[in-house]
């Protein structure tokens, strides 16, 4: 009987030491999720900023006529110049009707920053998108 009692109480110290090690590993996980999430976010967050200044630089560059930053439907950014305001301009008329957003540069930085609020709340996905077609 002692030698069952013996065999019993090591199997229950094997136990929680196994319990001991799992529940240590859950917190390593949940520290590593939490890591990687905020690394994500500050990953994707620089990478809208260089985008921003990007555009900031390509409109930077034009000294002729007045600044537009093209979206197109997929979330392609161009920088161009116009010389008249969108609704007179028919190249603008145009784009409008095949679904591109139409901005000034400081619109483009507001976009950036709802985009950069968007990751913030945790939501990765539209960002990820827009960065991937302006790669």
């Amino acid at each position: 009987m002692g030698e069952v009692k013996s065999v019993a109480s090591n199997l229950m110290q094997m136990l929680d030491r196994a319990q001991k090690e799992a529940q240590s590993l859950a917190g390593i996980v949940d520290e590593l999720q939490s890591y990687l999430e905020e690394e994500s976010q500050t990953i994707i967050e620089g990478s809208l900023d260089r985008l921003s200044s990007r555009i900031r630089s390509e409109a930077a560059k034009i000294t002729w006529g007045s600044v537009v930053v093209l979206v197109s439907p997929e979330g392609r950014v161009t920088v161009d110049k116009t010389y008249s305001d969108e609704d007179s301009d028919p190249w603008l008329k145009r784009l409008k009707s095949q679904d591109f957003y139409i901005l000034r540069p400081g619109s483009f930085s507001a976009f950036i920053k709802s985009l950069k609020s968007e990751v913030a709340e945790g939501n990765l996905i539209s960002a990820i998108e827009f960065l991937r077609e302006n790669r």
